[in-house]
């Protein structure tokens, strides 16, 4: 798994954990850079992990979106040490969610981005959009 992250992507899931506490009545945790998620939201005795995905794109412009297999196996540990896992794509500043089950989406071979220093070609599975539940507008 490559660890590239900026100050924007900071600041965005900033955005996205200050949004989730209040629309889910829950804590939401930063976790350390080289965490397997993202986040960590605690409520009650409960317990769940997050994987963000920030795209700059319309919902639905394409049919999938890919997330790396090695994080959706990160998110699938997760959910046997906690309660709950989950996926969290954001699009356009519109935040969209699906719980982690025994997979997320259907095996692919390579996919990533080229135009950075690091090497960030990936295997990666693709999640059909139809499968993400809308939960609201975050920026």
């Amino acid at each position: 798994m490559n660890v590239f992250q900026t100050l924007e992507d900071k600041k965005r899931e900033e955005k996205a954990r200050g949004f989730l506490e209040s629309r889910l009545d829950c804590m939401a945790i930063d976790m350390p850079i080289f965490s397997p998620v993202d986040a960590m939201l605690v409520k009650d005795d409960k317990v769940a992990g997050v994987e963000f995905k920030f795209r700059k794109v319309p919902f639905q412009e394409y049919p999938t979106i890919w997330l790396e297999e090695a994080k959706q196996v990160a998110l699938i540990e997760c959910k046997e040490v906690w309660d709950k896992a989950y996926f969290m794509p954001v699009f356009n500043g519109e935040l969209f969610r699906i719980e982690v089950g025994d997979t997320l989406g259907h095996p692919r071979t390579v996919g990533g981005r080229y135009d950075r220093q690091v090497n960030d070609i990936d295997n990666m599975v693709d999640i059909p959009m139809s499968n993400l539940e809308r939960m609201g507008r975050v920026f």
